[in-house]
């Protein structure tokens, strides 16, 4: 995964004409955290760290772009942090897969400027498929997770199961039977 955000970073930049961006996604905890970037202080990501624009159950979030970061009356509360970090505009484009907000990217920018129709355009495309790719690796990790589970779980469960008395009150049963015996002793040793 780090190496298809840092290949995102650099279609951004390339893309966007800028040297600083970044990647957040939401965490198990729905904090929105930096997953890679480029060009920002530490102090500039921890006091912005868990912050979005859109809610977390947001439909169809849009871009939101801020030509003028220091003018900006909705900007306030970070005005001296974009100072510190000569940050005049931003662009915050939403990560959303399967109708689900998951994360954001973003471009900052030394002045003030608006992005043209063709940069959304190509910004939209990127945050689809950084969003696309986020989710499936995501997806692998779980099913990795999942696999790993299951071996401990086959490990741990299977010498309890074969003495478990639920398991053992009938030799007679079918293999498919004991099968299932063997999954409902084991779920109960899960609980």
């Amino acid at each position: 995964l780090d190496q298809v955000l840092q290949a995102a970073l650099d279609g951004l930049q390339r893309a966007l004409g800028t040297n600083r961006s970044s990647i957040l996604a939401y965490d198990p905890d729905d904090v929105m955290r930096f997953k890679a970037w480029r060009g920002l202080s530490d102090d500039y990501r921890r006091a912005v760290e868990g912050h979005s624009p859109w809610q977390r159950d947001a439909r169809s979030p849009s871009p939101i772009i801020v030509a003028d970061a220091l003018g900006d009356p909705t900007m306030q509360p970070y005005r001296e942090l974009f100072g510190t970090e000569r940050s005049a505009a931003l662009g915050f484009f939403p990560l959303v897969s399967s109708g689900r907000l998951i994360g954001k990217f973003m471009v900052y920018y030394e002045q003030p400027r608006t992005l043209s129709e063709a940069e959304l355009g190509l910004a939209q495309a990127i945050a689809n498929h950084l969003a696309a790719a986020m989710a499936r690796f995501g997806a692998l990790a779980g099913l990795h997770e999942t696999v790993r589970f299951k071996r401990i779980a086959d490990t741990l469960c299977k010498p309890a199961a074969a003495h478990h008395p639920v398991a053992n009150r009938r030799r007679n049963v079918s293999r498919e039977d004991r099968k299932l015996e063997i999954c409902v002793v084991r779920s109960s040793l899960h609980r």
